[in-house]
C-alpha cells in the first residue's frame, strides 16, 4: 500500500492459515463420508437413490415408479426411519404419509385416494393403533370413526352420508 503505513504481517498468520487448512480438510473428510447409492431400471431410468453414511442409510431415500414418478420418500437417521414417510401413486398424487420415530409408527398415518382425497387418518403410538381412526367416503364425508387402544378397537361409529350415526359399537379394552 502506498498510504504511508507499512503493512505488517504477523508471523502467526502462517500458523493460523495452517490450522484453517487442517479444519477445512477435516470438514471435507466428514462430509465426504456420506455417499449416494443409485439403482436403475433396465431402460436406464432411476429406480432408487439413497444416502449412506459409513455404509448405513442416513439421509433421504427415494424410490421411483417405472414411469419416473416418485413412489416413496423416507428419511433415515443412522439406519432407522425418522420423520414423515411419503408414498405416491404412479400419477404422482400422494398416496400416504406415516409419521416415523426410531423406525416405528409414532403419530398420524394418512392414506389418500388416487384423486388426492383424504381416505383415512389413524393415530399410532409405539407402532400400534392408539387413539382415533377415521375413514372417509370418496366425497370426503366421514364414514367410520373408531377409537383404538393397543391395536384393539374399543368403540366405533358408522355414519351415513348425512353424518347421522347408523351403528355404534363398544368393546372392552384388551390389556397388554
Amino acid at each position: 500500500m502506498d498510504n504511508g503505513y507499512e503493512l505488517y504481517i504477523s508471523p502467526m498468520k502462517n500458523v493460523i492459515d495452517s490450522k484453517m487448512m487442517v479444519l477445512l480438510i477435516l470438514i471435507l473428510t466428514i462430509i465426504g463420508c456420506t455417499n449416494v447409492e443409485k439403482k436403475f431400471y433396465p431402460d436406464g431410468s432411476i429406480k432408487s437413490s439413497s444416502e449412506h453414511k459409513d455404509s448405513i442409510k442416513h439421509g433421504i431415500m427415494k424410490k421411483y415408479h417405472p414411469n419416473g414418478e416418485l413412489a416413496l420418500e423416507v428419511n433415515f437417521v443412522h439406519g432407522k426411519r425418522e420423520g414423515i414417510q411419503k408414498e405416491y401413486y404412479e400419477t404422482g398424487v400422494l398416496k400416504g404419509e406415516i409419521e416415523m420415530k426410531n423406525n416405528i409408527k409414532q403419530g398420524l398415518v394418512k392414506r389418500y385416494d388416487e384423486d388426492g382425497t383424504l381416505a383415512e387418518v389413524t393415530e399410532y403410538k409405539n407402532d400400534k393403533k392408539n387413539g382415533y381412526a377415521k375413514w372417509y367416503r370418496t366425497n370426503g364425508v366421514l364414514e367410520v370413526e373408531g377409537y383404538y387402544e393397543n391395536d384393539s378397537c374399543i368403540s366405533s361409529l358408522r355414519l351415513d352420508s348425512t353424518g347421522e350415526v347408523t351403528v355404534r359399537e363398544t368393546r372392552e379394552a384388551v390389556m397388554d
